[in-house]
């Protein structure tokens, strides 16, 4: 699809080399589409910086993107620092822009899109239930046009958070024209995104948001702490269930399936009371103070303008944070262990408020300011926020992959204290720490325990205090016992933390029936996400239902990047989503020294996605008492044996899989008989031999076999669905495949196919041998050439 009249096109097909990695400053319209068009072909992870001058656009631009991209705004000339918190990029056109997505990651962020007639994020469809990346949108306006921004999606997750979309005013019939935001998916599609739009704000549009498309879908988009307020049509017009909480909205247009999904609630219908400048009216709006803290991913850090996102005892709904503070602050003016104004007294002071509290700090002296502690602080007991990042010369990470923030606050325990910070937390209750830097606990850094959520976001575990020679931790980083809810790390770079440096574990996950997150963290890193700073374990999961772990570099562990164990109550529903394991921030090797995803026990796990590669032994291993780990739809590369090992150890014969039990029911790899084809298409051939079901057969091109013959998964090219119903009471059933092939990036030539099966309850089974893809006539599914 091509968007018409006068086009800027870098549309990009069939390459066959790999171009590097681009991170560039453009301050011009010419600076900004060359560096699009470089970035564009590339399947690195590239990054666009846009200084604070205005980028105008004389044409459309129709963009397809083919590795992960970021663009960000807000930058001074030079792009030297981040510049002004407040500060954004604006980028003028009279026509369209399009970015469309193969299978990575698209950031936007501090950017103004001015009069454009669409602006539009769109990935390539196609028939698959494998989530490929993220396209995440962060302090984004969209102002003017016939449309405002239009994503469309059926294989990336989405996130919208602090975001503005405003005089978008077209009157055609169709549901996103005149919209401020629009999702929009096929209804055939099947691979497990989530949608998240988290504290935005549309106004003065035809629509406010609107959800199309969707079908009869099983996805439920999620709206939290949103405005929508004053748009002609309707603010809210949905054809498909949406779970809304803490939003506002006055006018709807519900249609078909349209409606709020169970589970919505805290939603207002009331006059937003909102300047003309889109920011609630002090002190009468009831957007103040009135949002959920809790919404998934976390809050942003900052608003729509880069203030603070929370100010008082709750967040605001909509994309701009007013100075109206409720909460009881008390203040750490000295690094002593005990006395007046130590972090100590704070701890007890805010412990015996009624109040929501916040411990802020302000200590003379040079960064970091040090506090050692020579007893056992006391556990903090009522819903408390502790914001290292208040301390004067302390600031947030702003880096993509890294950590470059400043820690001002130092917690030392010097190998001789037990605990930390300990959050005793109650139903319903949250508390935070934020912009610490942990050294020298012999139990935990912090410990968060109880009923309620303990949120630890940019803080630095280990390492972070600059000049600070301390020990590091001789069991757990960070333990969250129970905590349904809690959250480490999140969607936010600033809220990344870095932890390292302990022996066992750097973040436990112990028994809970909630689900926490540990979300976009460095794991076993320096700062710079490039050299080690090894835990023993890199995240450790015993008896938990429903945790996430998302986006997280996870590399140099002594032994795992991730285990799952159940030694009491088996897990059950976790999401482990676009993690790195083995892979440092500039994409190097990270090898973990034992296995990348370790499941000893467990059921409905999703491993998705996932980056496993450099491992010391195999990629990903299942024991006998873990069964439906979905762990197809993943990269594997250069792990030192297996890249999938179902136990027993080593590469499992193709057997019976009638009746079987043990790891993923024992499920049989497909066998490979051929892969021809052209660079950037082809064909593969083979049978399958297991029970009656139905299943999906994931193909992997590969540059080389492993020595035993058998494959990584290094790069997906396809996919087909098959169904076995010859099986006999005592004899696997086959079916044979021909399936598709395709590659749009890498060569398909001069490399190897391998294959991953999976049946219809998630049992995936080990990689395939290899079969060298060789250069032949490419047989299109019709049977025609």
């Amino acid at each position: 699809m091509r968007i018409a009249s006068s086009c800027i096109c870098l549309l990009i097909a069939g390459l066959t080399g790999v171009a590097h990695a681009a991170d560039v400053c453009v301050s011009t319209a010419s600076g900004f589409t060359t560096a699009l068009a470089t970035a564009a072909a590339s399947v690195e992870d590239d990054t666009i910086r846009i200084t604070t001058a205005p980028i105008n656009l004389s044409a459309s631009l129709d963009v397809e993107v083919f590795g992960s991209l970021a663009i960000r705004g807000g930058y001074p000339t030079g792009c030297s620092g981040f510049g002004s918190n407040s500060a954004i990029s604006e980028i003028n056109g009279q026509q369209s822009i399009r970015l469309t997505l193969r299978d990575q990651d698209l950031t936007l962020s501090r950017l103004r899109f001015n009069g454009f007639t669409s602006t539009e994020i769109r990935d390539v469809n196609f028939d698959s239930n494998v989530t490929t990346g993220l396209i995440l949108v962060q302090r984004v306006s969209v102002d003017g046009g016939n449309t405002g921004l239009r994503i469309f999606s059926t294989h990336h997750d989405v996130r919208v958070e602090n975001s503005l979309f405003t005089g978008s005013t077209s009157n055609s019939g169709s549901a996103y024209n005149g919209a401020g935001f629009t999702l929009d998916r096929f209804s055939d599609e099947i691979a497990p995104i989530t949608v998240e739009l988290i504290n935005n704000t549309a106004v003065g549009n035809r629509y406010g948001f609107s959800v199309i498309g969707v079908g009869q879908s099983s996805l439920v988009p999620l709206l939290v702490n949103n405005v929508a307020f004053d748009n002609r049509a309707a603010d809210l017009r949905l054809e498909n269930p949406v779970l809304l909480q803490n939003n506002l909205w006055v006018s709807e247009s519900f249609i078909g399936s349209g409606m709020p999904a169970p589970g919505s609630a805290q939603n207002l219908h009331v006059n937003a009371q909102i300047s003309a400048s889109y920011k609630p009216i002090v002190p009468s709006s009831p957007l103040i103070n009135s949002g959920s803290n809790t919404p998934p991913g976390g809050l942003p850090t900052t608003d729509h303008d880069g203030g603070l996102r929370q100010i008082g005892t709750l967040v605001d709904r909509g994309a701009f944070e007013t100075s109206v503070n409720d909460i009881t602050t008390f203040t750490v003016t000295t690094a002593n262990n005990t006395g007046s104004g130590s972090l100590r007294q704070a701890i007890t002071d805010a412990n015996q408020s009624s109040d929501v509290s916040e411990i802020e700090f302000d200590i003379s002296g040079n960064c970091p300011r040090v506090i050692g502690l020579t007893s056992t602080l006391p556990a903090v007991t009522t819903p408390t926020r502790i914001l290292g990042y208040s301390q004067a010369g302390s600031a947030r990470n702003e880096a993509a992959y890294a950590f470059d923030g400043t820690l001002c606050i130092a917690l030392n325990g010097a190998g001789s204290i037990a605990s930390g910070l300990r959050f005793q937390t109650g139903t319903g209750e949250t508390m935070s720490v934020e912009g610490i830097a942990f050294y020298g606990f012999t139990s935990e850094a912090v410990l968060i325990s109880g009923t309620g959520s303990g949120n630890v976001l940019g803080n630095a575990f280990g390492t972070g205090a600059a000049g600070l020679a301390a020990p590091g931790f001789d069991d757990a980083a960070i333990r969250v016992q129970n905590a349904p809810a809690s959250l480490i790390g999140g969607g936010d770079v600033a809220s990344r933390n870095v932890i390292s440096r302990a022996a066992q574990v750097g973040v436990s996950l112990e028994a809970s029936t909630g689900g926490r997150e540990v979300i976009g963290n460095l794991i076993g890193f320096n700062l710079a996400g490039t050299g080690a700073s090894a835990n023993g374990i890199g995240i450790h999961v015993d008896n938990s239902n429903g945790d996430t772990i998302n986006n997280n570099f996870v590399g140099f562990s002594a032994t795992h990047g991730i285990l799952v164990t159940g030694t009491t109550t088996p897990p059950y529903d976790m999401r482990i989503k676009s993690n790195r394991l083995g892979v440092s921030a500039v994409f190097g090797a990270a090898g973990n020294g034992g296995n990348g995803a370790r499941f000893e026990a467990g059921s409905l796990i999703n491993f998705n996605n996932n980056s496993v590669k450099y491992n010391g032994t195999d990629g990903v291993v299942v024991l006998a008492d873990a069964r439906r780990i979905s762990i197809g739809g993943n990269y594997y590369f250069q792990n030192a044996l297996q890249a999938i090992d179902l136990s027993p150890n080593g590469v499992n014969p193709i057997d019976l899989d009638v009746g079987a039990t043990g790891a993923n029911d024992q499920q049989n790899y497909p066998t490979l008989t051929d892969a021809s084809g052209s660079a950037t298409s082809g064909t593969a051939t083979g049978n399958l031999q297991s029970a009656n079901d139905t299943y999906v057969i994931q193909f992997f091109r590969t540059a080389s076999c492993d020595a035993n013959g058998y494959g990584e998964a290094d790069l997906y090219i396809g996919e087909t669905t098959v169904t076995i119903s010859n099986a006999g009471p005592s004899t696997n059933g086959s079916v044979a495949f021909v399936a598709a092939l395709h590659s749009n990036n890498v060569s398909l030539l001069n490399g190897v196919v391998t294959a991953i099966a999976t049946d219809s309850q998630g049992n995936a089974s080990e990689v395939s041998a290899c079969t060298p893809f060789l250069p032949g006539p490419l047989i299109f599914a019709n049977g025609f050439e």
